[in-house]
């Protein structure tokens, strides 16, 4: 532990006393008997001197730190010890090599320990010391502001997130609101059906008052619309706000009809499966009959799966050929069961021979022109081949068997 001043001082005249001994300096005489007054000898004037010089040195110590130190003034010891006490450090021992064996007292730093100032307990730190501190002190000034800069943005983006997070919620409920209370069906109505009656195509929506005008897709009403009511081959639904929907109807009529599983159902000229039918009703409104392959499934509004078949195109590759030729009106029964072997009946009198469906417009035409002939116009049965585009034959056969 570092020593006060006044300590270290109280050490220094007793070390001067004991190198003045030392010295061969004459001893003190003897004290005078009764009130007779002690003479100072060489060693007290040595030690007067001394205590002057040091007063003196302590009295200017603060001027001489702010002012440099005149060359000569005083004597190089003095000069060395009033230095050392100035700055902190344990002057050097007096005497020949600076102590009784040359050496010098352990300085502050040597020790490890740092000295203190005026006996407080506040430590004076050296200057080579007071640079990294400085230098310590400037980087945690620096860290400092760099985390309060970091601390403002963070504070202001997260102000700006909670307001655009409270705008986002006002305009949600507002649209909500809105919502709730502006657009809700008041009007409903179907158009362009003849089959179908407005109220049944409402009915089959799905759709009543009171619901929301977006809460629903358009699409999955018309696709429930068209099952439900299957000769309606599209619907499209206009919304007009606040509340008014209009579904628009286009129909597709029975143009054939078939048996599936002892039912006759009829079916659109895109061969989608309509409403049930009787053979008879179907023939009343000029309904050709179709004799498909075997059948797997057969939905209401979907065309027909088949079984058996691979390449289902020619089916209704025919059924379009026959559709856009002049026997549609005259045609009865068209058997569809044999890919290579297609037959037509017509006026319930003929039967055509097409073979396959490979150029079937031009195999329809030529059929017609032969029924145009004047042998056609007597009440005959015969059977027309028109498989063949280079050579057709008829054959007359009154007892020609047509179903």
């Amino acid at each position: 532990m570092a020593k006060s001043v006044n300590e270290y001082y109280s050490e220094k005249m007793k070390k001067l006393l004991e190198m003045q001994k030392n010295e061969s300096v004459p001893a003190l005489p003897p004290k005078a008997s009764g009130n007779q007054a002690t003479q100072p000898d060489g060693g007290r004037q040595y030690y007067d001197r001394f205590r002057s010089r040091v007063g003196e040195g302590r009295a200017d110590d603060a001027r001489a730190s702010d002012r440099p130190r005149k060359k000569g003034a005083g004597s190089s010891a003095e000069r060395t010890v009033i230095d050392d006490i100035r700055e902190g450090r344990a002057p050097k021992r007096a005497g020949a090599g600076g102590g009784p064996r040359g050496g010098h007292a352990p300085s502050a730093k040597a020790s490890g320990r740092r000295p203190y100032e005026n006996g407080s307990s506040g430590t004076r730190v050296a200057p080579e010391q007071s640079a990294e501190d400085k230098f310590a002190e400037s980087v945690k000034q620096i860290e400092a502001m760099q985390m309060a800069k970091r601390a403002r943005a963070l504070r202001k983006f997260r102000d700006v997130a909670v307001s655009a997070a409270l705008i986002v919620a006002v305009f949600v409920v507002m649209c909500v609101v809105v919502y709730r209370l502006l657009f809700v069906i008041s009007d409903i109505k179907a158009d362009g059906s003849a089959t179908y009656t407005s109220e049944e195509l409402v009915i089959a929506s799905g759709i009543a008052k009171g619901d929301h005008l977006y809460s629903f897709s358009s699409r999955e009403i018309g696709e429930l619309m068209i099952l439900r009511c299957p000769e309606i081959c599209e619907v499209d639904v206009e919304r007009t706000p606040p509340g008014k929907v209009v579904f628009n109807i286009k129909e597709e009529p029975c143009s054939f009809y078939a048996d599936f599983y002892g039912e006759y159902r009829c079916l659109s000229s895109g061969l989608r499966v309509l409403d049930s039918v009787t053979e008879e009703d179907a023939k009343s409104r000029g309904c050709v009959k179709l004799v498909l392959p075997d059948v797997k499934n057969a939905t209401a509004g979907l065309e027909p799966e088949f079984a058996e078949v691979r390449d289902e195109g020619y089916i209704y590759d025919s059924c379009e050929s026959l559709l856009g030729s002049k026997l549609a009106q005259r045609a009865g029964t068209m058997d569809l069961s044999d890919k290579y072997n297609i037959t037509l009946t017509v006026d319930g009198r003929y039967i055509i021979k097409l073979g396959n469906s490979e150029s079937l417009d031009m195999k329809l035409k030529i059929a017609n022109a032969v029924l145009e002939d004047e042998m056609f116009h007597k009440d005959i049965k015969a059977t027309i081949d028109v498989t063949d585009l280079s050579e057709t034959s008829v054959v007359v056969d009154e007892g020609l068997r047509i179903e």
